[in-house]
């Protein structure tokens, strides 16, 4: 029995063909037009079988059953054409070929099996595909969303389910908990993050160092010694008031807006540090605070200004040395070492030095002629820098650029 699939065109091979006289000389020659060709179908519904074909003539083209010999088989064997409509059914189906007056009759049983079914089994689809009607015998319940079925629950690992475990009040959402199961709060992710929180019972363990690099315009009270990281910035000054600053020291590299509560010795203090002070202090309220916006520089003097003089007046005669020979020679060769810009002045302009070099070396190296046009072209040998015209394609006594 050969398989066939349901509401497919097949060509089949049926055969061999035998002499009627002795039945085993091979018949290779037999009229098509002579045979009779019977299908049936079981229905296997409790009725007769069904006739596909009954006694359909042979023919060789032009139907869509046709029967021919295969070319090139010494047996006897034949090849049949079954159309969709002849397989457009499931289960068994009986084929009979006869021609009494020339050969016994031949016979064939095919089975006909769905389609998924039968590309499962020639390999076409995997896996089998499957479509689920009853569980343990019962119906199975249209699912609301289809292809996704509906799932009662009855059991959670081994125990009765009354009421499932912790899920999220709308779908989609997960919730994190620790090694140890407990709940984690996100901090970035508060639910009210406006809303004050109370952390009163909260301590921070007195061996714990707070670094603060950035302090806010937020008022700071201390009654002891802050000490900042040499990166810290302050964001604003405006709030210190009524401080005494005794001594600053280091780079200080800021502006500081209104300092108020300053004596005339707290200023003198500052401004006999040894260390550099580079801010302005601006809105002075206090009358002993000298306006260092209007200080001017003190006058330069000593042996280092002689010999320079004002505005490098002084640096004259400077005498030539190897070290300045040897930078001089570095940056020239540094000069010449660099690539040419790929760039040319437009016909009637004079070139720079760079220009003119390039144009020589491509006129060299990268030309063509044409009759009486020659084409420069750039390093890559195709594109064109530029184009000269001869005066004569054969014995030229002149030449000019043309573009």
């Amino acid at each position: 029995m050969q398989f066939l699939r349901q509401n497919t065109a097949v060509m089949v091979t049926v055969g061999p063909f035998y002499d009627k006289t002795d039945g085993v000389t091979i018949k290779t020659a037999l009229t098509i037009t002579n045979e009779k060709l019977t299908l049936t179908a079981d229905t296997d519904a409790g009725s007769a079988p069904t006739n596909i074909l009954d006694n359909v003539t042979g023919a060789t083209s032009g139907t869509a059953n046709d029967l021919n010999y295969i070319t090139g088989n010494d047996a006897g064997m034949m090849q049949l054409e079954l159309a969709a409509a002849d397989t457009n059914r499931v289960g068994r189906m009986t084929l009979s070929i006869t021609d009494a007056a020339n050969h016994v009759p031949v016979f064939h049983e095919y089975f006909v099996l769905p389609q998924a079914i039968f590309d499962w089994l020639t390999g076409v689809i995997v896996p089998l595909p499957a479509n689920v009607t009853q569980l343990l015998g019962t119906a199975w319940l249209t699912p609301g969303t289809a292809g996704t079925p509906d799932v009662n629950v009855k059991l959670w690992n081994a125990l009765t389910t009354v009421e499932l475990p912790l899920v999220p009040t709308t779908a989609g959402r997960k919730l994190d908990v620790s090694a140890g199961g407990e709940a984690g709060v996100d901090w970035a992710n508060v639910g009210s993050p406006t809303t004050a929180v109370d952390l009163s019972g909260t301590t921070i363990k007195t061996t714990q160092k707070v670094d603060v690099d950035t302090i806010k315009t937020n008022p700071v009270v201390n009654a002891g010694t802050i000490t900042f990281p040499t990166t810290a910035t302050l964001a604003s000054t405006t709030n210190i008031t009524a401080g005494t600053i005794a001594t600053v020291s280091g780079n200080v590299n800021g502006s500081v807006g209104s300092v108020t509560g300053l004596t005339a010795s707290d200023v003198g203090a500052i401004k006999t540090q040894t260390d550099k002070l580079a801010f302005t202090v601006a809105n002075q309220v206090d009358s002993n605070v000298l306006d260092w916006k209007s200080a001017t520089a003190p006058a330069m003097t000593g042996d280092a200004f002689a010999r320079i003089g004002a505005a490098g007046a002084g640096l004259t005669a400077v005498p030539w040395n190897a070290s300045w020979d040897a930078e001089v020679q570095s940056e020239v060769q540094d000069a010449l070492d660099g690539t040419i810009a790929d760039s040319i002045p437009a016909d009637g302009v004079r070139p720079s030095i760079s220009q003119a070099l390039y144009m020589l070396t491509q006129f060299m190296l990268e030309r063509s002629v044409a009759a009486t046009t020659v084409t420069v072209a750039k390093p890559d040998g195709t594109t064109a820098l530029f184009t000269l015209t001869l005066n004569d394609g054969t014995t030229p006594t002149a030449i000019t650029r043309a573009t």
